[in-house]
């Protein structure tokens, strides 16, 4: 059974293990952390769970399916953690797993970081994770207009899919009878959901010709 979480409302103390506080962001950007994943919160710098094997597997496979795409029908760009996504309103500075940027969008990303809200994120939730991914994240990103918001939990085998709606919210959107998800914000993009847990990851050549009939399906 699939555990439970409340609404996220700014008002409970911040998720993730806190190394440093009061840090200026500039200071945040300048400051070597190692090998540790970090991402910077209302002047907090925050340590992120690790990423392991089934983790890793996942963020390859979505990243070999926007990245195909992109090339097969032209479009955005694909970008991974540890690039920054830059959320001033909101006052964090995110590392997405991924981020998706449209090319009407492209002049957001500065160097290192994003500046403003990327079209879609996706978060692979680890053991860790989970509150940080499932509430405190899908409220930053849905203030900050993330357009699209997908979570994806290997722990649990469920994937969760978020379009904002006119109104600026978050409405969480289902699979069609088939287990596929058609991406809102990627026209043509779809994913079937049992492919998320299969072992071995589809290949790079199984991924090109689902995408070579992805536009007219």
């Amino acid at each position: 059974m699939v555990t439970q979480y409340p609404t996220y409302t700014g008002q409970i103390p911040i998720l993730g293990k806190i190394i440093a506080e009061d840090i200026p962001y500039e200071e945040f950007l300048e400051t070597d952390y190692g090998d540790i994943h970090v991402e910077w919160v209302h002047g907090k710098v925050i340590e992120m769970p690790g990423v392991d094997e089934k983790h890793d597997d996942i963020l390859r496979y979505l990243d070999r399916l926007f990245s195909i795409f992109f090339e097969y029908y032209g479009g955005g760009r694909v970008l991974r953690d540890p690039m920054l996504m830059r959320i001033k309103e909101v006052g964090v500075s995110r590392s997405p797993d991924i981020q998706i940027l449209l090319p009407e969008n492209l002049g957001l990303l500065k160097g290192l970081q994003v500046i403003g809200a990327s079209d879609l994120v996706i978060e692979v939730v680890s053991k860790d994770s989970e509150r940080i991914d499932r509430i405190q994240k899908l409220e930053e990103y849905e203030r900050a207009g993330v357009k699209e918001y997908w979570i994806i939990d290997p722990i649990h085998e469920e994937a969760l899919f978020y379009q904002l709606n006119s109104e600026g919210l978050y409405e969480r959107q289902t699979p069609n009878e088939h287990e596929r998800y058609y991406c809102g914000v990627v026209k043509g993009l779809w994913i079937a959901i049992p492919t998320l847990w299969q072992k071995p990851i589809p290949t790079a050549s199984d991924i090109l010709e689902w995408i070579k009939g992805m536009k007219s399906s």
